[in-house]
């Protein structure tokens, strides 16, 4: 019965010592890829907005002004739109509330930069213009993320082939791995003030779309097997 303790530590300091060598030799190390992508996808942000101190005329002519843009929007099926975000707030003046501002956001989006930068020259008389933006569709974006992913991970496996022969071993062994992508959004192409609450004619924004770079990491930890 006494031999049960004497076993066991044993059976620790055996399974113990097999743990510390199994994670002897580990490299961590990381490789990436990247790529320009064309912007495909352009997005306006528009909002209308009244001020005065009768609320309920206030929110009648916002609803309205909103409902003949989104009528002439809806009437291109290339562009997508739809309204958001609407809002009332006092406006003070020497610390009282002087009137209130009903405001309400139209949001199009399209993949078509001329329909949608006639469109938003045409809603100009109805909504002013808060921002414009170009982003990569989720289409195109998975699909480039596809192509650097599969680019990551071959630049991934080269490195490690060449730490493993460059510390004389045979190969390695794959631990653990980490894929991640990144390429922010750029923030919006923001009109200053003047530009947003002048009553200018309606025009056509000058658009020009760009490109965007993509990146793909691969991040992991790999054993180093023995040399030959």
């Amino acid at each position: 019965m006494k031999r049960f303790p004497l076993i066991a530590w044993l059976l620790f300091w055996g399974a113990a010592a097999w743990a510390d060598e199994s994670v002897h030799d580990r490299v961590s190390l990381s490789a990436s890829a990247s790529a320009e992508v064309a912007n495909d996808t352009l997005e306006a942000t528009l909002f209308v907005q009244e001020e005065g101190r009768d609320t309920a005329r206030l929110a009648r002519r916002v609803n309205e002004t909103m409902q003949r843009a989104l009528a002439i929007a809806r009437k291109s099926g290339k562009i997508d739109a739809r309204s958001e975000d609407y809002r009332t707030e006092p406006v003070y003046e020497n610390n009282r509330i002087h009137a209130w501002r009903v405001r309400q956001t139209l949001r199009l989006k399209s993949r078509d930069f001329d329909a949608l930068g006639d469109l938003v020259g045409r809603l100009q008389s109805l909504a002013k213009v808060a921002g414009m933006r170009f982003s990569v569709s989720d289409e195109a974006r998975a699909k480039a993320e596809e192509r650097l992913t599969r680019r990551a991970i071959e630049a991934f496996r080269r490195r490690a082939r060449m730490i493993a022969r460059s510390f004389g071993r045979s190969g390695y062994r794959l631990i653990e791995v980490d894929i991640g992508a990144s390429g922010a959004y750029p923030p919006p192409i923001v009109m200053n003030d003047r530009a947003m609450l002048a009553e200018a004619a309606p025009s056509r924004p000058a658009l020009a779309a760009g490109r965007r770079r993509l990146s793909v990491s691969v991040r992991g930890r790999v054993e180093l097997r023995p040399g030959h």
